[in-house]
């Protein structure tokens, strides 16, 4: 099993999005656990807290960059979502 890093996600990006992820990655990356998987579509990037409560992911669909946020949770991260880059 290949362990990813998250500039081999970044390989992914668009030029365009780069320095947002890069931004929200900067963010998340020393308070949350990262996890980088392959997916059909590329790599998918989740941000989670312990027991598994994922907060953020990206993902790619039909080759675009999707956020994905966990409604279920964003009352107790309003915080974290609240000082993300628009």
């Amino acid at each position: 099993m290949v362990k990813h890093q998250f500039e081999d996600f970044l390989m992914y990006v668009a030029d365009e999005y780069k320095d947002f992820v890069t931004t929200i990655h900067g963010f998340l990356k020393y308070n949350y656990k990262t996890i980088i998987r392959s997916t059909k579509n590329g790599l998918s990037l989740s941000y989670s807290q312990p027991k598994w409560i994922r907060i953020l992911c990206f993902s790619f669909r039909k080759n675009k960059l999707v956020i994905h946020i966990n409604i279920e949770y964003h009352a107790k991260y309003l915080d974290v979502l609240n000082c993300l880059p628009q």
